[in-house]
């Protein structure tokens, strides 16, 4: 059976959610994807298999690839680029964008200090990434306060941390809504725009997706996401957060990893006490905290 691309992500971060048979995609929603890639001469034979590139389709004759001659197969192009020096040093930039910063290009001096990542991924001919990364998230600079936000957020990270950091739990938001949302954001689950992935990085806070992200705030904290009334005032009480500025520290801490600054502190607390529902109020400090610049970074 299939399973609806939030419910994946959410059970992927370790929420317990219920599936519901209206969530699932239809069938015909896969079908696209499918024939383009029999188009291509590319056939899946399913979940936890290769794809199967038939020999009939595809040049056997001798080619020349990076230097080498031969009859080079799929394995033989990978191989063949793994054992490239750069290799190594291309995968240690891609991994301090992923683990370290998403705002900072390395310059040459940065890449100069990746050249001991690089080198100890290179092991006959081919690249540990796997030690490439056991390295960067032992490293002191991944532990760092300097490290702290240099990543802009996803959409999913962004998503999946509100929801857990505000225990969205049970019952769930609405996750027909939740995909919307993360769509408007800029990312379609299991949707990327090409192979590379998603851009990632400064492309997240462009246009109309840094709307989509105070949208989506928002709708998170209005019972229209399916959240019961009073769900965050209720969580406030239950970890003795007595006030709305103890609430407002407590979430800032949690989502951005720093207390908010004392001016913006009282502007926001301001703002939203001229709230008339009592019962709504923790929820739209969450929302300020989501749409602060401080919440988008991680």
């Amino acid at each position: 059976m299939g399973c609806h691309p939030v419910l994946h992500y959410l059970r992927f971060m370790g929420l317990q959610v219920v599936q519901d048979q209206k969530y699932l995609p239809s069938r015909a929603s896969q079908q696209p994807a499918q024939e383009h890639e029999e188009q291509r001469g590319v056939h899946r034979l399913g979940v936890g298999h290769e794809a199967d590139l038939p020999p009939g389709d595809h040049d056997s004759e001798a080619k020349t690839i990076l230097g080498q001659t031969g009859p080079w197969g799929r394995d033989d192009v990978v191989r063949i680029v793994c054992g490239q020096p750069a290799a190594a040093t291309h995968i240690a930039r891609r991994l301090y964008r992923t683990f370290i910063s998403t705002t900072d290009e390395p310059n040459s001096e940065l890449l100069e200090a990746l050249a001991p990542l690089a080198d100890a991924m290179r092991v006959k001919g081919d690249v540990d990434v796997a030690r490439g990364i056991e390295l960067v998230l032992r490293s002191r600079i991944f532990h760092s306060d300097e490290c702290r936000t240099t990543r802009v957020k996803d959409p999913v990270v962004l998503a999946i941390g509100a929801i857990r950091g505000g225990e969205a739990f049970a019952p769930p938001p609405d996750l027909v809504e939740l995909e919307i949302h993360l769509t408007r954001m800029g990312q379609r689950l299991f949707y990327p725009p090409n192979v590379a992935g998603w851009p990632g990085g400064m492309a997240w806070l462009r246009g109309s997706t840094v709307l989509a992200r105070a949208n989506f705030a928002a709708w998170l904290t209005d019972p229209s996401s399916g959240l019961c009334p009073g769900h965050f005032r209720d969580l406030a009480e239950r970890h003795r957060l007595q006030n709305a500025a103890a609430w407002l520290d407590a979430m800032a801490v949690l989502l951005s990893g720093a207390t908010v600054a004392s001016e913006s502190k009282d502007e926001l607390l301001a703002l939203v006490r001229s709230e008339p529902d009592p019962a709504r109020l923790h929820g739209r400090i969450l929302t300020r905290v989501l749409s602060l610049p401080e919440g988008q970074v991680g």
